[in-house]
């Protein structure tokens, strides 16, 4: 710390001493300085021993995986031709943002430091989210599927027996039709 003050001092007594004899170069050697002073104060610092720019990683490992569900935004581009009052065809493109809900894996990623002038160790955690269309459940042969499904019947106009309209087009009783055309 004592030799980056020292070098400071220096530094500021020399661009005084161009910038006296010669003022256009004095200017820019104090925008050089205050660059060079921007890199240097930018680079990660040691919360041990103080020290710049001598951090440096040295591994990374991946700490959990957690299966979720979470939400993404799909972009769909869709091109429809189209004619313009001349007669002229072109392609219209219009870009749809939709939203779906996806099975997602969380991933907690342990990044290692270490600071080379003092050798202290230390360690960041991160999360990131990705799509995970690999699961599986697995299946119990011996574990009984009930499924479970609303059927809505109505009577028929004519005979009164209850149909399932999604599956039947006739009656089955009178064989009346029960689609009305036009619907």
């Amino acid at each position: 710390m004592r030799q980056t003050t020292l070098i400071l001092a220096v530094a500021a007594v020399l661009t005084l001493i161009i910038f006296l004899i010669s003022p256009g170069y004095g200017i820019v050697l104090i925008f050089v300085e205050l660059l060079a002073g921007g890199v240097y104060y930018a680079r990660p610092q040691c919360t041990y021993c103080g020290a710049r720019g001598q951090i440096q990683r040295t591994g990374s490992f991946v700490v959990s995986r957690v299966p979720a569900y979470g939400v993404v935004t799909r972009t769909d581009t869709v091109t429809k031709n189209r004619r313009r009052s001349d007669g002229t065809s072109y392609k219209e493109e219009t870009q749809i943002n939709r939203q779906e809900r996806v099975p997602t894996l969380r991933l907690t990623t342990r990044d290692l430091y270490q600071c080379a002038k003092c050798s202290n160790k230390w360690s960041k955690d991160h999360q990131t989210e990705v799509e995970d269309f690999t699961r599986e459940t697995p299946k119990d042969p011996n574990k009984t599927v009930i499924i479970e499904r609303e059927v809505v019947k109505v009577p028929c106009r004519y005979c009164g027996m209850l149909i399932d309209l999604v599956r039947d087009a006739k009656c089955p009783s009178c064989g009346a039709n029960l689609k009305v055309p036009g619907s």
